[in-house]
């Protein structure tokens, strides 16, 4: 029987910064079972709308996780591009959208 691997656990996370439990800083990032990585937007040509790309998680299906998140960001101002969702909608994956308990605020005075 094989060894199950899980995503780094996230242990703190606020606007711009997202850090692992093994300590490890992200400003965007891609966990996946086994690793992650920093999240580079121009890969792929992502912005905030149309949002995310289909080829931003291609690299996450094929790492066989049983879910795949996809944070719309503490303003919830980053959307799904329509190619995505039509991909999810036609039964590849399993899709989940959190809504953020609380949201981000500027505490500046």
């Amino acid at each position: 029987m094989g060894t199950e691997m899980s995503s780094p656990r996230i242990s703190s996370l606020s606007w711009g910064r997202l850090v692992t439990d093994d300590g490890v800083a992200y400003k965007d990032a891609k966990l996946y079972p086994g690793g992650g990585r920093e999240w580079d937007w121009c890969e792929t040509g992502t912005h905030h709308v149309p949002g995310i790309q289909p080829a931003d998680v291609e690299e996450l299906l094929a790492t066989d996780a049983d879910v795949v998140v996809l944070s719309t960001g503490h303003w919830r101002n980053f959307k799904s591009a329509p190619p995505l969702l039509s991909c999810w909608r036609s039964g590849v994956s399993t899709f989940e959208s959190p809504r953020p308990k609380k949201r981000w605020r500027s505490t500046t005075h």
